[in-house]
């Protein structure tokens, strides 16, 4: 992780494509470059926005992976079983690794990897009016 000063540099340079009408994947692509450069691209490379339409479908508008090949963008994707669809029911940020993700599945909390599995995977729940509305997810 970088020091304070490019943290800061960072949410200003997501700030400014945010405030000058940058559409959505302007402002999501800006996160993640800025995420790669804190981070280095071995932790932030995969990285993806994924909006909860209802009935264990998501719309996901910004989409980044090395090793998936499938690209979900722009269309309702189902993510049920799997580890953004429980962040989101859950509405807590956690880091999941290989150990946590099977320990899910042996509690029943999980029943399916979408995608590829992940050695160190972060979600975030998108909070407003006390309703999840995404997910925010960086992965290695």
């Amino acid at each position: 992780m970088r020091n304070l000063n490019d943290i800061q540099q960072a949410l200003i340079n997501i700030f400014k494509v945010s405030i000058q009408e940058g559409s959505l994947k302007e402002v999501l692509k800006t996160c993640h470059v800025e995420l790669v450069n804190l981070m280095g691209s071995e932790k932030a490379n995969n990285f993806y926005l994924a909006l909860y339409l209802g009935e264990y479908n998501y719309l996901i508008p910004y989409y980044r992976d090395e090793k998936d090949t499938e690209d979900p963008v722009d269309v309702p994707y189902s993510l049920e079983g799997g580890l953004t669809d429980y962040i989101r029911q859950t509405g807590k940020t956690e880091m999941i690794d290989n150990l946590r993700h099977r320990e899910l599945i042996r509690e029943g909390r999980l029943h399916r990897i979408v995608g590829q599995a992940s050695y160190e995977w972060v979600g975030a729940p998108l909070i407003y009016g006390g309703e999840v509305h995404g997910v925010l997810v960086v992965q290695t």
